[in-house]
């Protein structure tokens, strides 16, 4: 082959070349090119949207922490006020506790004096009218031979029965 030939070879094969680059490009144009750049424009939208998502959830999680945070301080001060109320209710029951012993003390002193009291009396009565006819005997006789002493012993009977009742 000649030279000539071999330089039409090559033009053809370059037309030919540029002609199937035409059609692949036509073709790319027509019906590809749409398609990508709706593609591109679908997946640049989901990215700025899930950009969009990612700040919201960001914030989101900012202010669930603080939340947290929060929710931690108030139950903070919740367990510090129920210790405090513990504390107080403590003291308030040793405290009764306290003056209910100190009730039940003075009550049992109380019903104690009583009960001596009553067995005193009881003890004055029975033994508070022999001990009398006890001393009038004896006053009796040792002063009775003067009118003085029988006054003076009726004196002493009758101010020792009005003690005794």
């Amino acid at each position: 082959m000649s030279t000539y030939a071999q330089v039409i070879t090559i033009i053809f094969r370059l037309l030919n070349f540029v002609a199937l680059i035409g059609l692949a490009v036509y073709v790319f144009k027509a019906y590809l090119l749409d398609r990508v750049k709706q593609q591109m424009a679908d997946q640049e939208a989901t990215e700025r949207g899930m950009q969009l998502q990612r700040d919201a959830m960001a914030r989101r999680q900012e202010e669930i922490t603080g939340e947290i945070d929060q929710d931690a301080q108030l139950c903070m001060e919740l367990k510090q006020r129920v210790d405090r109320w513990r504390r107080v209710i403590d003291t308030q029951q040793v405290q009764q506790k306290k003056e209910q012993e100190e009730r039940t003390q003075r009550l049992q002193q109380a019903l104690q004096e009583k009960m001596e009291r009553l067995v005193y009396n009881r003890v004055l009565k029975k033994v508070m009218p022999r001990a009398l006819a006890d001393a009038a005997v004896q006053l009796g006789e040792k002063y009775s031979d003067t009118q003085q002493g029988r006054l003076f012993t009726n004196a002493i009977i009758t101010h020792l029965e009005r003690r005794g009742s």
